[in-house]
């Protein structure tokens, strides 16, 4: 295992898979990819 810092290439695979994870049960939220990157970034 790799321990590093969050790096500005990161973060469009960390959207994708918040997305992939909440999207479905026992959450099944409706993330959108814009709305889950103005969620990360803020």
């Amino acid at each position: 295992m790799l321990i590093r810092n969050l790096i500005e290439k990161d973060i469009e695979h960390c959207i994708s898979l918040f997305i992939e994870v909440f999207n479905q049960p026992p959450w099944n939220n409706k993330w959108t990819h814009d709305v889950a990157k103005q969620f990360a970034l803020r």
